[in-house]
């Protein structure tokens, strides 16, 4: 696991800036390659993984072509494909995946990412055709930020580093990105914060053309249509069992220390117990925050003793202030997942026993596990009501109070379908006004709320026009596209590699993906229970007693620290006012809280905006 980053025309000093901005990415060596002809430099901070040796650091040369890489991530099937690659008379000098990654494009082009199982972003220099070759993984696991500003294509995997190869790119904000940002809580799709900055999308890869300057990108995989094929539940629990088996397997490949986060969920505890039937060396790590309220580790233990695995229970230091501040800097856009806090302090907690983790991130996603999509299923009934009706009831939410039961349900009673899901996920709290600055609200106020969600669930109905997709389908499809790569997945990966850190999640190898998606609903969610096939498969594996119908989730206290020592935090990160939040209007919502305790989501989202705007600034043309 790595850092990269680099671009066209670069100067010397700027990628030194750069790489030490991510170099807690990469602590363990570091690395410059500039092009005979001075056009593309290639910056590289690594944490080494696989093969140890210096031969294997970056940015790395094959041997036949002499073409370059900067390669962060994984490739989990690296000796698969490496043995495919002998086969066609390929010879190999390192052992590791980055080396196997440069043949493979040589041998078989772009097409060579449907070959590989991985997790990363990378940029390619192919020598011969002038190009630069950029690529991200199917679900997008790993970051990969580009800028085309004046002309120079600029890379990097975090903006921050992009700012410090480019110190004259104009930090003007996305107001589309702001928008979707204070109704989403996260920057979804292509969008950063600065106008000048994107993402690589997932599954995507992108073609630079050195001396046209063209840029063209292109997806290279999608989850599969819905099936209408009968499927037999013990064949599918099955098949699944077999597909999860090896997906742990191939990710415990490791040449460091590595273990398990196993927070006492479903998810992470049968990761556990089918690493465990492959390895029972590995050591499962558990938080422990000192409120009872968000404590698992009694589960944890009782899955690790089950299992036959060492358990190590980890506190976790809630004093929390100076971790926001750390945080604030790593995040370099606006970023409003409180589970970025725990997810921080439980990487920073065992770093000093392993390098790699094994987590069991994605099983919401994939087989129905939130309970908003039992709700939402649930409110369907509702529908039979015409929308008309519904349009002149929605309106009445007005005169309930905040917390009042129904008030949230009038809100999204207009909406139809997998709109009343982004009704549910995208509004923000009603706090009666906006805390934002009146002249940014109104600039605001004319751009489409959740556009990009919105515009996702219309691609699935013109992808999908004949499958008749289900509710369940639609819910989960636009969480995957969305809310999955652009909220938990930058969560986990800034907050884990801040730590120097490499999170490793079975569940979302793309066959898993391909599998789950392929599903009826009553084999995944049908609004009474949840993660059906899953749950069919752990019972094979976790103690009788497991509770499978608890869901917990990875919180905070936050609704008590925001009336505590976060009050006076946010106070302070305001205190020299701003340009984008109304200061006034935080003060008085503050106040609010304190009375009701409602609005703890809202001050935070409130309070990471305000630490980007300190930290790095922006403007509104």
């Amino acid at each position: 696991m790595c850092g990269i980053a680099g671009g066209t025309r670069v100067h010397p000093e700027a990628m030194e800036a750069a790489l030490t901005s991510i170099h807690h990415r990469g602590p363990d060596s570091q690395g410059a390659w500039t092009s005979p002809r001075g056009d593309v430099m290639l910056g590289f901070v690594r944490l080494a993984i696989i093969d140890l040796n210096a031969a294997a650091n970056q940015p790395m040369k094959c041997s036949r072509t002499g073409n370059m890489i900067t390669f962060n991530g994984e490739i989990y099937n690296y000796r698969a494909v490496k043995s495919e690659l002998i086969g066609l008379g390929w010879e190999f000098r390192t052992q590791s995946d980055t080396e196997v990654l440069l043949a493979a494009y040589a041998e078989w082009g772009p097409d060579c990412l449907s070959r590989v199982n991985g997790m990363y972003g990378f940029v390619l220099f192919d020598v011969q055709a002038n190009r630069l070759f950029m690529g991200r993984d199917r679900v997008g696991k790993k970051p990969l930020y580009y800028s085309a500003f004046g002309l120079e294509l600029t890379w990097a995997s975090e903006i921050k580093a992009i700012l410090a190869l480019r110190p004259d790119l104009p930090r003007t904000i996305d107001e589309s990105a702001l928008n979707e940002y204070m109704h989403l809580g996260y920057i979804p799709g292509e969008l950063s914060i600065y106008s000048h900055i994107r993402k690589l999308p997932a599954a995507h890869f992108a073609l630079y053309d050195l001396a046209t300057r063209e840029f063209t990108m292109r997806r290279y995989w999608s989850l599969p249509a819905p099936s209408s094929a009968k499927i037999d539940e013990v064949e599918a629990a099955e098949r699944l069992e077999e597909i999860l088996l090896d997906a742990v397997r191939i990710r415990l490949e490791s040449d460091v220390p590595i273990g398990i986060l196993l927070s006492g969920g479903l998810d992470s505890s049968l990761v556990a117990a089918m690493a465990a039937r492959q390895n029972n060396s590995l050591v499962a790590y558990s938080a422990q925050f000192d409120h009872a309220t968000y404590d698992e580790t009694a589960t944890a233990a009782s899955v690790a003793k089950h299992i036959g695995i060492s358990h190590t229970i980890v506190p976790v230091d809630s004093e929390s202030r100076g971790h926001l501040a750390c945080l604030g800097v790593q995040f370099d856009e606006p970023f409003a997942d409180n589970s970025l806090l725990p997810t921080y302090l439980v990487s920073r907690a065992i770093r000093e026993h392993v390098t790699v983790a094994l987590t069991g991130d994605g099983g919401d996603e994939l087989f129905g596990g939130y309970d908003l999509y039992r709700q939402v299923l649930h409110e369907r009934r509702w529908e039979r009501i015409p929308r008309a009706a519904r349009s002149l009831l929605g309106p009445a939410h007005r005169l309930l109070p905040v917390g009042k039961p129904g008030k949230n349900f009038l809100r999204r009673l207009p909406a139809q379908g997998a709109g009343r899901y982004r009704a549910v996920t995208g509004l923000p709290e009603d706090t009666g006004s906006s805390p934002l600055a009146p002249a940014v609200a109104a600039r605001l106020a004319c751009l489409p709320k959740d556009a990009k969600r919105a515009a996702l669930e219309a691609a699935l109905d013109q992808a999908h026009p004949s499958a008749g997709m289900t509710l369940l389908q639609k819910m989960t499809r636009l969480d995957f596209d969305s809310w999955l790569v652009d909220d938990v997945l930058v969560k986990v990966d800034r907050a884990s590699m801040l730590t120097s850190i490499e999170v490793r999640s079975p569940l979302l190898d793309y066959r898993v993906a391909e599998l789950a998606y392929s599903l009826p609903d009553h084999l995944r969610c049908d609004g009474t229970a949840r993660k059906i096939l899953l749950k069919r498969v752990a019972r094979k594996y976790l103690p009788a007693d497991f509770p499978f119908e608890r869901k917990m989730g990875f919180n905070i206290p936050g609704t008590e620290w925001f009336a505590s020592d976060w009050r006076l935090l946010l106070q302070e990160l305001l205190h020299n006012g701003s340009q984008i939040l109304d200061c006034k209007r935080v003060a008085s919502l503050q106040e609010e809280h304190l009375k009701s305790r409602r609005y703890m989501r809202e001050l935070f989202k409130i309070m990471m905006l305000a630490q980007f705007e300190q930290n790095y600034g922006g403007v509104l043309e």
